[in-house]
């Protein structure tokens, strides 16, 4: 069995693979097209909670993505257009409650449509750039979707969650070329009380279910495959 690897450490080595194809302009084959890429931009949303105000709180999710942004910022995300979500921010707009996460990711990705087939607002990600969406917390699969928990997550009310769907719909119309999602959400029970153990349970297999079959276009990197369970690791202080 190999050592374990922290969530930041993984999700950055996948990172690299993708970085320097952009970091250049080009991708392989596409010389002609390397004067339009020049301008490729490289754009990150880290969001971490751990304080969870109405569900078990977690110990290390801030520190995971905290961990990410630095090794991004190095390797040339600019600082400007790597938005970090956590805990520990110094100002209450970089908190991860719902109305400001909701708030970066218009910013980056838009607004849907009504009927969520269209960008009804298109957000700052333009043809050729790299965009990185890292969640690390608590999701919930309820009523046949999943989610991923804000610190403010209500677990009867979706309107308090933040749907995957609609972050695959952003993402799907967004004219970036390279789009990755980093995921450490499937844990056990979140609502007080509940199992805390190394089994799944049938709502964790679901939102795994969920990120394991994302639309086309879009890579995700998930902690966990259905049937496991995300742990975090004191020895590490990050996400395993």
């Amino acid at each position: 069995m190999g050592s374990l690897r922290s969530f930041p450490t993984v999700a950055f080595t996948i990172v690299m693979a993708f970085a320097p194809t952009l970091a250049h302009g080009q991708l392989p084959g596409e010389r002609a097209a390397f004067v339009e890429r020049a301008a490729s931009q490289k754009w990150a949303m880290l969001i971490g909670v751990d304080e969870y105000i109405h569900v078990n709180k977690l110990k290390y999710c801030g520190s995971d993505v905290s961990a990410l942004q630095e090794r991004l910022v190095g390797l040339g995300f600019p600082e400007a257009q790597t938005f970090l979500l956590h805990d520990g921010a110094k100002q209450r707009k970089n908190e991860p409650y719902k109305s400001n996460i909701d708030a970066v990711v218009e910013t980056l990705l838009g607004k849907l449509s009504e009927d969520g087939k269209s960008l009804a607002q298109r957000g700052l990600v333009s043809r050729g750039d790299l965009v990185v969406v890292a969640f690390s917390g608590h999701g919930a699969h309820l009523d046949g979707t999943s989610y991923f928990c804000p610190i403010d997550a209500r677990l009867n009310r979706a309107d308090s969650l933040l749907s995957l769907e609609r972050l695959y719909k952003l993402l799907a119309l967004s004219p970036a070329d390279v789009k990755l999602m980093l995921v450490d959400a499937c844990r056990n029970d979140p609502r007080p009380g509940g199992v805390k153990d190394l089994k799944a349970t049938a709502e964790s297999k679901k939102l795994a279910e969920s990120l394991d079959k994302p639309p086309q276009g879009i890579l995700v990197l998930s902690s966990c495959a259905p049937g496991q369970v995300s742990v975090e690791d004191p020895e590490l202080g990050h996400g395993v």
